[in-house]
């Protein structure tokens, strides 16, 4: 296969799964508090029993609040990698690629705090805004190195890709 054909299905698996993710995450927004309990809950069990056969036994308390804080950051985390990923495949670029998925994710991040005030259950909250972007910012700068590092390789194997 030759590098245009590899580099066009790199195009579209990468905006798919940025695409896909963006859908899942306004999914997961728009639950009521009783559904995103469920689902942090069925995650924290898991979690739990994994755990407990390696002979570690967390307080449910203690890994649920884990669980629950720890997804606003994996959920932008993904966002922003996906993004950074689908923008750097169509631009060629690692900082425009940058730029172009900054602008779509931070107010992405912010707007899916902002959701939660219009579902029942649910409210806005300031530290879990904070973890949205810290997930996005973290997500980015991984995408740019794998974006500087793939663009390196594949501009010194075919100078104009």
């Amino acid at each position: 296969m030759n590098q245009k054909a590899k580099l066009w299905i790199f195009r579209i698996a990468s905006w798919t799964l940025f695409l896909g993710w963006g859908i899942i995450c306004v999914i997961l927004s728009k639950q009521d508090g009783s559904g995103s309990s469920s689902v942090s809950a069925s995650l924290t069990r898991f979690i739990m029993r994994v755990m407990n056969r390696f002979g570690f036994h967390p307080s449910w308390s203690t890994l649920h609040a884990v669980v629950r804080e720890s997804a606003h950051f994996g959920i932008h985390f993904i966002l922003a990698l996906l993004a950074g990923l689908a923008f750097g495949s169509a631009t060629l670029s690692v900082w425009l690629s940058l730029g172009f998925a900054f602008i779509v994710t931070i107010p992405l991040a912010t707007f899916d705090e902002f959701v939660q005030l219009s579902s029942r259950g649910r409210a806005f909250e300031y530290f879990d805004l904070e973890l949205n972007l810290a997930g996005v910012l973290t997500g980015l700068l991984i995408a740019t190195c794998l974006l500087a590092i793939t663009l390196s390789r594949l501009r010194a194997k075919n100078p104009n890709p």
